[in-house]
């Protein structure tokens, strides 16, 4: 599976089993029925879930991509939105604006992120 990396808080997270951190908002590639996917702490505190880009955009969560890392998601999916865009045509759009926005993650994160998934912008 590929995903574009939308939004990635690691707050104390270093290692191992954390209750709450990393927090991470992502696009699958290729799945418009729920291609957002969020998760929430690894270990006994996991959590998260996909969702549909109508249920999301509904969510308080969504306006957390509205932030200086992931401003540029926030606005392509606002404006696909309200631009009555497919989920085809908005997912182009990200994956396309995501090569301008690579992130760079922590050795320790690669290790434990590259045996679950690969993100096309990390």
């Amino acid at each position: 599976m590929s995903y574009i990396l939308l939004k990635i808080e690691t707050g104390t997270w270093v290692s191992r089993h954390d209750g709450q951190y990393p927090k991470l908002i992502e696009w699958e590639i290729g799945c418009p029925e729920s291609p957002i996917c969020e998760s929430e702490g690894w270990g006994h505190g996991f959590g998260g879930g996909s969702s549909t880009l109508k249920e999301f955009a509904k969510s308080a969560r969504f306006t957390k991509l509205n932030s200086e890392f992931s401003s540029w998601a926030y606005a392509i999916i606002s404006n696909g939105l309200a631009n009555k865009l497919s989920i085809k045509k908005i997912e182009e759009q990200l994956y396309n604006e995501s090569q301008n926005h690579k992130v760079t993650l922590s050795e320790q994160l690669q290790i434990t992120l590259s045996s679950r998934v690969r993100w096309v912008n990390a």
